[in-house]
């Protein structure tokens, strides 16, 4: 689920005189859509996830997507209006295949034949942004985009592809928007510092003379994945560094 408010967004884009923010990093577009962007992201390019958050609250927010992505980010958000790009993983089903002959009947079916782009077509995400902004009124609309992240390059492209939009920079929209958490968002700050704590106690109960890093560092993933686990959730990930110096 959408982390955003959609409320207090329609009060600091209007304040912002923008008519609606157009989202390109992975974290951003996780925050407003509340699904994963998918693997095309992993190059650190924009146009692979898009999201669209319009100013009106009650305008529906939209996405676009990479085909490989686009069931999950379905089932996450039911309701997000989700266009489609296809990318260098084929989505076939070869269940029951066993010859060529059936599997190239089984890419017609499915209309995957033809090319595939290298990782993702930049130019045919953009032209499905300029799809939705045009649906929703918003093709000559002012636009923040989150600049913060955007490469030049890809800003450029973005600028050639949808010319009319006036586009300025929306990353403090979004910063001030991801300054107020959510219940659900503080629920899970709280339940981070908790395992991150309990990691710790057992870190700290460790350690002794000659003791390794690497033991010091499992103590401490031990105790916050107890923790996870006798509180009734699980991590979706942990990151420790320990430096020991001089005293």
């Amino acid at each position: 689920m959408s982390d955003i408010d959609r409320s207090r967004a329609q009060q600091l884009m209007r304040e912002a005189e923008i008519d609606a923010l157009v989202l390109f990093q992975p974290e951003a577009f996780r925050y407003a859509v509340g699904a994963h962007a998918g693997v095309a992201t992993m190059w650190g390019r924009a146009g692979s996830a898009i999201a669209l958050v319009p100013a009106d609250a009650g305008s529906g927010l939209a996405a676009v997507v990479s085909n490989h992505a686009a069931p999950l980010v379905g089932k996450a958000a039911p309701d997000i209006d989700l266009r489609c790009h296809r990318i260098w993983i084929d989505m076939v089903d070869l269940s029951g295949v066993e010859t060529v002959a059936q599997v190239d009947d089984a890419y017609r079916r499915n209309n995957s034949g033809g090319p595939r782009p290298e990782t993702f077509d930049r130019a045919a995400c953009f032209g499905l942004l300029s799809d939705l902004l045009r649906e929703r009124g918003l093709s000559a609309a002012r636009i923040g985009a989150d600049l913060e992240f955007m490469p030049a390059a890809d800003f450029s492209a973005l600028r050639q592809a949808l010319p009319d939009v006036n586009w300025i920079d929306g990353s403090t929209v979004l910063k001030r928007l991801r300054a107020v958490k959510s219940e659900r968002e503080i629920r899970l700050l709280k339940q981070a510092a908790a395992a991150a704590e309990a990691g710790l106690v057992e870190m700290a109960a460790a350690v002794r003379p000659g003791v390794a890093l690497v033991q010091l560092s499992a103590a401490w993933k031990s105790g916050a994945q107890a923790h996870a686990a006798k509180s009734g959730f699980s991590l979706s990930g942990h990151w420790d560094y320990i430096s020991v110096g001089p005293a």
